[in-house]
Formats: C-alpha cells, sequence, structure tokens
C-alpha cells in the first residue's frame, strides 16, 4: 500500500495451504500473533477452529455457547476478529438466530437481532451484547438474495467495526447490486442485554450493469497500516465465488479513517 494514500500498489497470491479436512464452508479468518496460527469460523459444521499457517489443525478451537448451535448453515458463522491488545476473539450469527425472532429477507421491515459474542486468550466465552441490524433495502422480487453481518474488526481501544451487507441478486442479474455499511461499536458493562448503539462510518454500494462489471460481495474486513499521516486503514476483500460465471472479480477495498 502506499504509505501517503493508502492506495494499494501491489497484491500477490502466496499459495493454497490445505487442512486436508472435509469443507466446512470456512468463512471468517483471524490471525493471534501470540501463537501465529488462525482461526477459521465454519458455517457448516458451527465451529471456529485453530490452524497453523501450513494449514494443519491444531485440534483446539472456540469454546462456542449452545444457544448457537440452532443458527443455521446458511447463516452461521461468517464473521470473525481478534485484538491481541484486549485479548478478545469476537464472533457472530450472519442473521438472527430462530429463538431470537424473523430473519431479515428482501422486501421486508424486519431488522435482524444478532448476538456479538466475545471470548478470551483461553479460548472460553466471555462477554455477549445485543446488535440490530438496519432493515433491507431490495425489492421482494429477488432471484437470490442475503442480507447479514458479514465481517467484523476489533480495535485496540476495544471497539468493533461491523460490515452490513446486502446482496440483492437481479431476476435478469443486470441491476444486481451489493450494499454495505460500516458501523462502529463500543461494547461497554452497562450495554450487556440491551442493543448497542452504532455510529455509521461509511455507506456504499456495488453494481452490475450493461456497462460496469464492478458488484463486489465484501466479506472479510481487517485493520491495515497506519499511513505517513497517522491515519487509520481498513481493508475489506470480496467473495467472487471463484470469479462466478466469469463475470465477478477480486476486489479489494481501502478505507481510510482520519
Amino acid at each position: 500500500m502506499d504509505s501517503i494514500s493508502g492506495k494499494i500498489v501491489h497484491v500477490s497470491n502466496k499459495g493454497f495451504f490445505s487442512s486436508g479436512q472435509p469443507n466446512r464452508d470456512q468463512e471468517g479468518i483471524a490471525y493471534v500473533p501470540q501463537t501465529n496460527s488462525i482461526y477459521i469460523s465454519g458455517e457448516k459444521d458451527r465451529r471456529i477452529r485453530e490452524y497453523s499457517l501450513d494449514g494443519t489443525w491444531t485440534g483446539r478451537e472456540l469454546q462456542i455457547p449452545e444457544l448457537f448451535q440452532s443458527c443455521s448453515t446458511a447463516y452461521g458463522f461468517e464473521a470473525l476478529t481478534y485484538q491481541s491488545t484486549t485479548h478478545r476473539f469476537w464472533t457472530t450469527t450472519e442473521s438472527t438466530l430462530p429463538q431470537d425472532g424473523e430473519q431479515a429477507v428482501a422486501g421486508s421491515n424486519v431488522q435482524n437481532i444478532l448476538r456479538l459474542q466475545s471470548f478470551d486468550d483461553d479460548l472460553q466465552p466471555q462477554e455477549q451484547y445485543l446488535y440490530q441490524m438496519d432493515a433491507p433495502q431490495a425489492p421482494a422480487e429477488a432471484a437470490n438474495y442475503a442480507m447479514g453481518l458479514s465481517g467484523m474488526c476489533a480495535l485496540d481501544d476495544g471497539q468493533l467495526i461491523l460490515l452490513e451487507r446486502e446482496f440483492f441478486v437481479a431476476p435478469g442479474k443486470l441491476g444486481s447490486f451489493v450494499h454495505c455499511k460500516l458501523y462502529i461499536v463500543q461494547p461497554t458493562e452497562s450495554a450487556v442485554n440491551s442493543l448497542l448503539d452504532k455510529r455509521l462510518l461509511l455507506e456504499f454500494r456495488t453494481h452490475l450493469s450493461l456497462l460496469g462489471r464492478g458488484l463486489a460481495n465484501y466479506e472479510g474486513i481487517c485493520t491495515g497500516p497506519r499511513l505517513a499521516d497517522g491515519s487509520r486503514t481498513l481493508l475489506l476483500i470480496c467473495d467472487s465465488q471463484n470469479r462466478y460465471g466469469g463475470v465477478l472479480k477480486d476486489w479489494f477495498k481501502v478505507i481510510v479513517l482520519k
């Protein structure tokens, strides 16, 4: 990244490392510097496992509270983050748990209620907070649709940046869009058992049209390096479904926080 503007100047592929295990529909990834390992959340098995950097499963995993076992495999553990300063992992389900109400769908006014769950360095569950997403913007006539919280980023001051993502696929494909909103929240003891206050940082939309193929389904977020003036950067990465149909691309996005 350019140290002045934050613009990405080069991206390289460092190769692929297999765990040798069946596909868990892996989603969120969090790096832990103390152990030089990564944790990966799986929507299919509702587990968050630790792997060494060569892909080997270590046998360790976060101890998920029982209430999360009711989540669907389509809207399970998508987001995952870790902050070494606060010694906390954070995760949540992509959409509302069955016991907490309805899940938002295209054309509805339902607002997903999510449980943000933390874990300590011993992989044990700690704080839990309630978070309410915004209502959908997409029309009801959707060929495919996904609405949920697709990314989390823990900051060293204890705040969390949350990525609300709405992916609308139009019946004829053209006109499809992904609407993203980045909110920041401050989990505090006084907020337990009540909805967290949230503040909008950024809102943007990507499209698929006759002349533009910039549709990007952003699902990954992390902090990047600080710029020369001290500004913090955020890095976003999309899920292109292996560059689906030769139309979608692998997009990266940099956001500079002043």
